[in-house]
Order: C-alpha cells, then structure tokens, then sequence
C-alpha cells in the first residue's frame, strides 16, 4: 500500500513546492523573466524530443497538449472577449478529456497507423473549436458556462474555468486516482500531476511568471518520466522486477578491492519448463527472484540470464556473505510451489451462479524449488570482476555436481 501511495504523492512534490515559490518568483528581477518565459518551450521541446527518439506515443500526446494549450493560452490577449472565453472554455474542457482517452490506449508508436488516428483526432478538435468561434455560436457557449450547482467552494474554485470543465476534471482525476491505487505506473503518475499542474496554470495569468513556471514544471514532470522509464527498460529486468544484465555490469564497475560475487541457478529448470510449461517457468522465476530480491548482507541481486541469478555484495568477504546466501536458499526451498489443476477455473464463480458437481478433487500438486549457489570473492588468483565472476560460475557447478540445494565456495 506504501508503494501504491507513492506513485500518487511523489510526483506532487514538485509542483507543490513550486505553488509555495510562487510569491517569491514575482519579486525576481526583471532581467530573469525572459529565461523563465524561454522555460515551457525548452522542457517541452526537450521533452518531445526524447519522446520522439523512445516513440512513447503516450507522454508525446500528453505533451503536444501541452504544448497547444500554452500556445492557445497566449493567443487569449490579442483576441476579442468572445473568442478568448472560447479558447479558455475549449482548453480546459479538452485537455482532461484527452489525457482520459490517451490512458486507454497502449504504446502503439506515434508515426503508425494508431498514431495516424491520434493526430487525426486532435486535428478534428482544433477544427471544431474553430468552426464554433467563426460561428460565434453563443447558445453553445452559455450552455457549457452554466453553473450547474451553487455551492460557494465551487463557484470560487472556478477561477475563469467553467463549472462544466471542472468537473470532468475531478473525474478524471479520481479515474486516475483508482487505476493508480489498483495498478501503480508512474506515467499515470506523472499525467496525473500534469493535468493538475495545467489546470491551475490556466487560472493564473497568461503572461505572468506563474504560468510559465507551471507550464515548464508540467513538462519536466513528463520528462522525468521518459528518463525513469528509459532508465527501467535499458537496466531493469521486466519479468522478475530484479535489475538487469546491465545494471549488473555498471555495480561491478564500480566496486572497489573487496566484493564477493555469487552466482545462483535454478535446479532443473529446463525440465520443469518443459514439462509444465513457459508460463509455469515464467512463475517460477518471479517466486524465486522474490525471494532473491529479499538478500540481507548489502547484497545486489539481478538476473544473470535466462534461470541464473546474482548477487554482488560490495566490501564482504565469502565468509561475511555465506550465511546471507543460505537464508536465501533456504527461502526458496521451504516455498513450495502449487502447480494449478488443469480443471480448476482461473476465475472464482460469482455467487448465484449453478455450482459444478463435484466429481473428483482438483488436481493441484506442489513442487519443490531449489537453487544452487556459488560464490567466490576477490583476492590473489581473482583480481577483476570478471575473474571472479567466473571463479563463482565454477562454484556453482561444484555445487550442481554435489547434488544441487546447496551453497559452495
């Protein structure tokens, strides 16, 4: 539950300090305002950039909204008090909607036929939104502006915003709120964030500091997210949640002249696999990379490849780690494993519905997981990491030809 409330309060700290920073932003001399008006077009070009070179169609759009409203938001001054009304109404009415619709849909690509649909899509907005102020169509605009309920909290919250835009933006917001509750993800995350941050840079000023400070922070949150998912792609393992290969590989760049290195293998995997399946497999290596993942003793785990594991452990010698590693093995051992009978549904009936007679008691057999563990550490004949590594891989093997379930040196 802690980590699920992360993923709704983490990407608030930026912006909540920046609503404090505020007042003291109006005061800054006024030969520093052209670099904050210069900051919203460089994090959303930044952003769009990386957007575009990572082809994540999700935050791109989110960004191009952005990007729009910002543009739109500045074009209110030099318009009549119609169009402008117009423009404020469209913006934030669409802008929720948006990101609401852009949450259902998954990573297709931006220049595919998905993200031909997208731009199609917003292109049909901007032309409507056009069409109805060259109509001056003002039964629509009355219409959109009522207020619906005149409680005095509310109507004070408008702030130029319509009744009607905020609230499809609490419902958004709560929309996103639950699927962050029952799946965190830091892009829902941070277009959580974003939708908040943009819509109360929309009741500020157009061209006071605040806005662009809000607009720039709106797309900062955006960027920070491209990094950290980048950053979980190239260096995070996405099967078992442990770090990668490559994440590996940079912790033993960075060791200094005392480390162990341990080197884990699930016993029969390939059998196991075989037999029960690749899904079953896949099971097995998320319960065991668990259980690797809980390592005492300072230690790194990551996965190695395929059913092999690691565990680096900076600054201690075998002697420190052994025990360390025989907890772990004995984690995974006294886990046994359900396998699911082949007649018992996936899904729990819903009462009321006609129960099945029972014929015969479901098949579900446990199995026993074990590991096999070697470790080495550095000293006189393992100089490097990778001599060491390799002296662990033997370990292993020794292991495995003792019988397996066991931890050697």
């Amino acid at each position: 539950m802690l980590k699920r409330m992360s993923f709704l309060f983490y990407p608030f700290l930026l912006p909540i300090l920046a609503i404090y920073s505020l007042p003291s932003l109006q005061r800054m001399p006024v030969a520093y305002q052209p670099l904050i008006e210069l900051f919203p077009y460089i994090a959303l070009g930044a952003g769009v950039l990386l957007a575009l070179r990572f082809n994540r169609s999700r935050v791109f759009f989110s960004l191009l909204l952005i990007l729009g409203l910002y543009l739109v938001l500045g074009l209110r001054p030099g318009v009549n008090e119609f169009t402008g009304r117009w423009l404020i109404l469209a913006v934030s009415l669409l802008l929720p909607l948006n990101l609401l619709l852009l949450s259902f849909f998954r990573e297709r690509g931006i220049f595919t036929s998905h993200g031909s649909v997208r731009f199609a899509f917003l292109a049909m907005q901007v032309v409507l939104v056009w069409w109805l102020i060259k109509d001056a169509n003002l039964n629509w605009l009355n219409w959109l502006e009522t207020s619906w309920l005149g409680v005095a909290w509310l109507v004070g919250l408008q702030h130029g915003i319509s009744q009607t835009a905020w609230f499809v933006c609490m419902l958004v917001v709560a929309w996103q709120v639950v699927r962050l509750l029952r799946r965190p993800c830091l892009v829902e995350s941070s277009v959580l964030a974003t939708l908040t941050v943009a819509m109360l840079a929309i009741t500020q000023n157009v061209n006071s500091t605040s806005s662009a400070l809000l607009f720039g922070l709106a797309a900062v949150l955006l960027v920070i997210t491209l990094v950290q998912e980048s950053y979980g792609m190239a260096y995070m393992d996405e099967l078992t949640g442990l770090p990668g290969r490559r994440a590996m590989m940079a912790t033993l760049m960075s060791l200094g002249n005392k480390y162990s290195i341990a080197m884990l293998d699930i016993d029969h995997f390939k059998k196991f696999n075989d037999t029960h399946g690749h899904d079953v497999g896949d099971q097995v290596l998320r319960m065991v990379a668990g259980k690797i993942g809980q390592v005492t003793g300072g230690g790194k785990p990551a996965r190695y490849g395929g059913e092999e594991f690691s565990v680096i452990f900076p600054g201690k010698s075998i002697t420190e780690v052994m025990a360390h590693l025989e907890v772990v093995r004995q984690r995974i051992e006294e886990s046994p494993f359900t396998l699911r009978g082949q007649d018992r549904p996936k899904k729990v009936p819903k009462k009321g519905t006609k129960k099945v007679t029972k014929t015969r008691k479901p098949a579900e057999k446990q199995v026993s997981v074990t590991v096999s563990i070697g470790v080495a550490e550095r000293g006189e004949d393992c100089t490097s990491p990778d001599t060491v590594m390799k002296a662990a891989d033997k370990a292993l093997y020794r292991a495995k030809s003792k019988g397996r379930n066991q931890v050697c040196k």
